[in-house]
């Protein structure tokens, strides 16, 4: 017994050494975890603290939900409007999916306007339905009039209306008489 506890004396002894070498060139990798594990937990605090905020309206947080559902069944009806514009029936539903489904063609780095979210679409119509090329095409195409252009066109019309860019263009006028 006296021998096994000389033994594991001379042990930790000599990991003694090792464990305070070890120590010592883990002392500045140490100072920069302790930098970042502060970082880390003031960041999980703010968040924890964000979520207590959130939850504890939870009348807000369901009205912003309904909002949230109403504006994306009101951003996939244009789609829906096109197809039942050429005559073709399908459950509201697809719409709900294809749209959301089709914005992984803007992860694709393609320059603007090339159409990469179209003919996304479109293919995902024909694999998705029993329509036809032509017919999807155009389909996209009247949900783009529909989605885009016509946004367009009715923000320009309610700009001219509340900026009443006629007053505009007559004080100009007058200016440069």
């Amino acid at each position: 017994m006296v021998v096994g506890i000389r033994l594991l004396s001379v042990l930790r002894a000599l990991s003694g050494n090792r464990t305070q070498r070890l120590h010592l060139r883990l002392r500045p990798v140490k100072a920069r975890t302790r930098f970042i594990r502060e970082y880390l937990h003031l960041r999980v605090r703010s968040y924890s603290t964000e979520i207590n905020l959130v939850l504890e309206n939870r009348r807000q947080i369901g009205l912003a939900l309904g909002w949230s559902v109403i504006g994306w069944i009101c951003f996939c009806l244009p789609l829906y409007a096109s197809f039942l514009a050429l005559d073709r029936h399908i459950s509201i539903l697809l719409p709900l999916f294809l749209i959301p489904a089709s914005g992984v063609a803007r992860v694709i780095p393609l320059p603007g306007g090339l159409g990469g979210v179209e003919v996304m679409l479109g293919g995902m119509i024909i694999a998705l339905t029993s329509l036809d090329a032509g017919t999807a095409g155009g389909v996209v195409l009247l949900y783009r009039l529909l989605s885009y252009w016509g946004i367009l066109v009715l923000g320009g019309l309610y700009s001219v209306y509340f900026l009443d860019i006629g007053q505009l263009v007559h004080i100009r006028r007058k200016q440069t008489s």
